[in-house]
């Protein structure tokens, strides 16, 4: 894939064949150099690690213009996964997939009361689950200290999907849930949002 390809755009074309991206940061928007360079980790990174682990090789412009092939059996290669861009441009990359037998997801979602009871259901339950991410209420206080909401899920199977999504196990339409307001509050000034720039 070329490197300027955005996550976003790989799964419109991979999940109606049956693959997923390997890694999904908490955004869709992040293009494969950028996801290579910084190693972004998921949900998933208790089973699967970081991205870096899921690229079997990638093609980089250097410094001085050449182009250099580059798998994992480089020192090179393992410098620029997380490198931040520091060893040179990231053209294209090879990318391991998941397959996925449906578009859907299987998502458990409980409400956690404190800290040491999240830690212990995510300790007792997180290798059975592909994904796992826990939201923690920072403003609770006593008892509450650390109440959290606690989701966990992995990829549906078929044999999962109910029978009105049985037809179209891969139908895959994302959408924006939330846009970010044109006027974002600021410390004593308002920042105001177009497409193009920042205004303060």
């Amino acid at each position: 894939w070329s490197s300027d390809v955005c996550s976003s755009d790989l799964m419109r074309v991979l999940v109606p064949h049956g693959w997923f991206v390997p890694v999904t940061p908490g955004t869709r928007f992040v293009t494969v150099g950028g996801a290579i360079a910084s190693d972004i980790h998921g949900k998933n990174h208790h089973v699967d690690g970081s991205f870096g682990r899921h690229v079997r090789r990638m093609s980089m412009l250097l410094a001085d213009g050449s182009c250099v092939e580059l798998d994992p059996t480089s020192s090179l290669f393992w410098a620029t996964v997380g490198g931040m861009g520091l060893t040179g441009v990231i053209l294209d990359a090879t990318i391991e997939l998941l397959p996925v037998e449906t578009s859907l997801m299987s998502v458990d979602t409980s409400r956690i009361p404190d800290l040491d009871t999240l830690m212990a259901a995510m300790t007792e339950g997180d290798d059975h689950v592909r994904y796992s991410v826990a939201w923690i209420d920072l403003m609770a206080r006593g008892r509450s200290l650390g109440r959290s909401v606690l989701t966990r899920g992995d990829h549906a199977t078929r044999a999962q999907l109910p029978s009105r999504a049985q037809d179209e196990p891969f139908g895959y339409d994302p959408r924006e849930v939330v846009s970010v307001p044109p006027v974002v509050p600021g410390d004593r000034k308002s920042t105001r949002l177009n497409s193009s720039h920042i205004t303060i």
